[in-house]
C-alpha cells in the first residue's frame, strides 16, 4: 500500500506541480522494509519442509522467481548510470547539463547591441 501511495505521491508531483518530492523521498525507506521482508520469505520459503511446497506449489514457485527478481533488481537499477558512461560526459554535458537557450540569450543580446 505505501508503494501505490508513493507513487501516486509522485504523480501528484508532476501532474499538479505540487511540491511533495520530498514526501516521496522520505517513503523510500520503504524499499529496505520490502528487501528485507523479501529476504526472510525466501529464507522461509527454502527452509519450510517439503509437504508445504507440495500443498502450495504456486507460493514456492513465486518464492523461487523471486530470486530471479533479486538477480535482476542491482543491474537494472544502475543501468541509466552505465548508459550515461558509455555516452561519456561530454554527451551528458549536451543533453542534461548545458542549458541550450544560453546560446539564444547571448545571440539576442549582440542583435540587440548592433541595433
Amino acid at each position: 500500500m505505501i508503494e501505490w501511495i508513493r507513487w501516486t505521491i509522485l504523480g501528484t508531483a508532476a501532474l499538479v506541480d505540487a511540491n511533495l518530492i520530498p514526501v516521496f523521498y522520505l517513503l523510500h525507506l520503504n524499499i529496505v522494509f520490502g528487501f528485507f521482508a523479501m529476504l526472510i520469505a525466501i529464507i522461509g520459503g527454502f527452509s519450510a519442509a517439503a509437504d508445504c511446497s507440495a500443498v502450495q506449489p504456486e507460493r514456492a514457485r513465486y518464492l523461487m522467481l523471486q530470486i530471479v527478481c533479486l538477480v535482476l533488481w542491482l543491474p537494472v537499477s544502475f543501468m541509466p548510470y552505465i548508459y550515461m558512461k558509455i555516452k561519456g560526459a561530454e554527451w551528458v554535458h549536451a543533453e542534461y547539463i548545458a542549458d541550450p537557450d544560453a546560446d539564444d540569450d547571448e545571440d539576442e543580446g549582440e542583435k540587440k547591441a548592433d541595433d
